[in-house]
């Protein structure tokens, strides 16, 4: 038993011996170390994150430079868009202000019965080409933070001028939509459709309604009648404004698409 023990504590010596030697190894070498490994250890370190934190740099750069590029395209193609309805909205105005103003002329002589080109032009107060505007880009770089993408403020203030003037141009045919609703309503009480219409059933033309000066009216009343010519010149004023602003509109949008093209080298779009 005596044996036993002397041998276990001659294994516990043993181990602690090792450790100790082991330890003092160890503190040697530390000891030994010239600072300047310590140093460039440190500096590889160093040197190791900073090339990682710049690589993410580059790669997020990279990322925000094409998603930039792509709102630009997806932007280019709006204000295409835009230009292509623009022009055909600009001549179909340009139709509606010339019936106009043969309608303003020759409205005094509609109480002398049917008159073939009055009846005719009374289409130009009966409608109006409506603007749709693409503003899908727009939209998404205001709602998803996109124009922070946008490195150059003088593209991002060029986009929001457009934007802006797009809008007052829309807030003018939003009055033209109210004064037609309104002037519909009076057309009900000043034209006898009903008799136009038995009139047109019996086969005759419209030049035919002219020569027996068909009355068509149901009130001669002087101020119902100049009410609506007021309604009919002040429509006339709108339309001249508004086929005013899609020019400017339109001119705005092309000179957008050469300005975003040249910035970002994209002429091949």
């Amino acid at each position: 038993m005596n044996q036993g023990k002397r041998n276990k504590n001659q294994v516990i010596n043993g181990n602690i011996d090792t450790i100790m030697e082991l330890h003092k190894h160890s503190f040697k070498l530390w000891h030994n170390k010239k600072l300047g490994e310590y140093l460039l250890e440190f500096f590889m370190l160093f040197l190791a994150i900073f090339l990682g934190f710049i690589a993410e740099n580059i790669r997020e750069n990279h990322v925000e430079r094409h998603r930039e590029k792509h709102y630009i395209k997806s932007m280019i193609n709006d204000l295409k868009t835009d230009t292509l309805e623009l022009g055909k909205n600009i001549i179909q105005f340009q139709k509606l202000l010339k019936m106009q103003d043969t309608l303003i002329k020759m409205y005094p002589q509609m109480k002398n019965g049917f008159k073939v080109c009055f009846f005719v032009n009374l289409k130009g107060v009966d409608r109006y080409p409506d603007f749709i505007y693409t503003d899908g880009t727009i939209q998404q770089l205001k709602n998803s933070g996109g124009f922070r993408l946008i490195e150059d403020n003088s593209v991002v203030d060029s986009i929001m001028t457009y934007d802006a003037l797009v809008r007052n141009a829309l807030l003018n045919e939003a009055v033209l939509g109210r004064l037609l609703e309104k002037m519909k309503e009076e057309e009900t009480e000043i034209f006898d459709q009903q008799k136009l219409n038995e009139e047109f059933s019996k086969g005759k033309t419209l030049q035919q309604l002219e020569g027996e000066y068909i009355d068509y009216l149901l009130t001669h009343d002087k101020i119902t009648i100049s009410r609506y010519y007021n309604k009919i010149l002040l429509y006339n004023r709108l339309c001249i404004i508004i086929e005013k602003n899609m020019k400017r509109v339109k001119y705005s949008a092309t000179a957008l698409i050469s300005y975003l093209k040249t910035e970002y080298h994209l002429q091949d779009i």
